[in-house]
């Protein structure tokens, strides 16, 4: 089966099953993608939680605990502005995860020295805070179990039978394989102009200066016309000043390098180091990303399983609440080891590439020629900050209470029909990826991912 030419780019080569897809669109509201936080204590946040909840503010310690309620959001940004509300340094607020931007989500949040009296005076559109109780310590992605998902897909042919029938087979597809290929979603990429691997690619080469034209002059036709020419004369002049009149303002980053670069026109390093060290440490996981997406799709092209491990696999042992335990990593050398999976006490996973992941399985070391890197590569002595050392992840996905809600008729759409699918999803996990599975969309970005 024929995958889109962006999955091709990002290094997922196959679908894992032969049931043909539903198609559809998503996020054609953000009340289609609805993103409930679950954390290890089993603490669900609740989007329908209403702001006037009478609850008194228990508790003892320095950290207030709330439950965010966002749409249309990025989680950052909202971070940023409820700080700035609360006339506070954003680093006074911790998150547990990130949730989507194109959505409705409920998260956990704790905000240091502040009092429920304070929350009720901030005001921000499409978001809001409800306090719940005191902590002693701040919210960490420790804390995270995973996320409860309630997704529509709209605009799918009017088939309810067929609908029901191919949703149904794919998932039994799925769980006969062990689960779903654990692929690195769109969004790791950037959907719009997926680059960022390809800018982590580069420095990870240390060919700095193809890092930051990659970045700022690579066009998308999915971006503005005025997006685009701008981009094509700094590709065309490689002139820095003339690019900093044409790139819009609101291009925060792209316009801080040029600035840079139009005083210093070789200091590549300088240039880069204008970036946030998150976004420069996301370009080079974003490669990583990329490799373990070949690695995948390469196994699967090979007829390896992803269920049963193979001697010289690696598993890694599950704790109490389902999650890996990264501190049991066990290499596969006999039998004992494959049926810790069997019984549902492991799961198998594959390395990610870094500076300190020096365990690689045979499909990965034929990536990494064809790439023509090395693991050493990633410690990177002139931008250390954006170095990765690596790790494991599992190889698979399993979609816990998966349910078909609702088969009916789109109100957006004329005579098409609308799918209300739910599931959870422990962190780390991607529901696009999943829904890259039972849609198996044409166009992606036209479908909304």
């Amino acid at each position: 089966m024929q995958v889109p030419e962006i999955d091709l780019k990002i290094g997922i080569e196959v679908y894992a099953t032969r049931t043909k897809g539903i198609d559809g669109k998503i996020r054609q509201k953000p009340e289609d993608f609805i993103v409930e936080e679950i954390l290890r204590n089993g603490l669900v946040a609740t989007v329908n939680l209403a702001e006037e909840m009478k609850t008194q503010v228990r508790g003892g310690g320095p950290h207030l605990v709330c439950i965010l309620i966002k749409r249309g959001w990025d989680t950052l940004l909202v971070t940023k502005e409820i700080a700035f509300r609360l006339g506070i340094h954003p680093r006074a607020i911790n998150i547990a995860g990130m949730k989507d931007a194109k959505a409705v989500t409920a998260q956990y949040i704790s905000i240091l020295g502040v009092k429920p009296e304070s929350i009720k005076e901030v005001k921000i559109e499409n978001a809001k805070i409800i306090p719940l109780k005191f902590s002693r310590n701040p919210l960490s992605h420790k804390d995270l179990w995973g996320n409860k998902f309630k997704i529509v897909v709209r605009d799918v042919e009017k088939d309810k039978e067929k609908i029901w029938s191919n949703v149904n087979k794919i998932m039994r597809e799925l769980e006969e394989l062990g689960g779903n290929p654990n692929f690195y979603a769109y969004q790791r990429f950037g959907t719009l102009r997926p680059i960022t691997h390809e800018v982590g690619r580069n420095i990870v080469k240390r060919r700095y200066k193809d890092a930051i034209m990659v970045f700022l002059s690579e066009c998308s036709n999915a971006e503005r016309e005025e997006i685009r020419n701008a981009r094509k004369i700094l590709k065309e002049t490689e002139d820095y000043r003339k690019a900093l009149k044409v790139f819009p303002k609101h291009l925060v980053y792209e316009r801080v390098m040029l600035k840079h670069l139009a005083k210093k026109p070789k200091d590549y390093i300088g240039a880069l180091r204008r970036l946030p060290k998150k976004l420069l440490k996301l370009f080079v996981n974003a490669y990583q990303s990329y490799l373990f997406n070949k690695t995948l799709s390469l196994r699967m092209k090979r007829g390896i399983s992803l269920k049963k491990p193979q001697e010289g696999d690696y598993i890694v042992k599950l704790d109490k609440s389902g999650l890996p335990d990264w501190k049991q990593v066990i290499r596969v050398d006999n039998q004992k080891t494959k049926k810790l999976v069997d019984t549902g006490e492991a799961r198998l996973v594959l390395p990610i590439v870094g500076y300190k992941q020096k365990v690689l399985g045979e499909i990965q070391r034929e990536v990494l020629e064809v790439e023509e890197v090395k693991p050493e590569d990633f410690k990177i002595g002139k931008l250390p900050e954006a170095s990765s050392p690596g790790g494991f992840r599992v190889a698979t996905m399993i979609p816990y209470s998966f349910k078909v809600e609702e088969i009916g008729d789109d109100e957006l759409n004329e005579k098409r029909m609308k799918v209300t699918l739910s599931f959870k999803l422990v962190k780390g996990s991607y529901a696009t990826t999943l829904l890259r599975e039972i849609m198996k969309p044409k166009n992606p970005l036209e479908s909304g991912f």
